[in-house]
């Protein structure tokens, strides 16, 4: 099982909790941990290559 969480960081506050299989890649959660207001995104390597789904959620969510 992994835990997926999004924090602000500058309260260091959890705003976004998601549980998967472990067989669940990393970077499809993005979309689930972010909210749409962050000016600073950062995360472990499993996230590699979020840049692309950070930029089509943000843009999705700004429709």
């Amino acid at each position: 099982m992994n835990c997926h969480i999004g924090v602000d960081a500058t309260p260091g506050l959890v705003h976004s909790l998601v549980g998967t299989a472990a067989n669940v890649a990393n970077v499809n959660q993005v979309d689930k941990l972010l909210h749409g207001a962050e000016t600073y995104v950062s995360g472990h390597p499993g996230y590699t290559g979020a840049a692309i789904t950070i930029s089509g959620t943000l843009h999705q969510r700004d429709r």
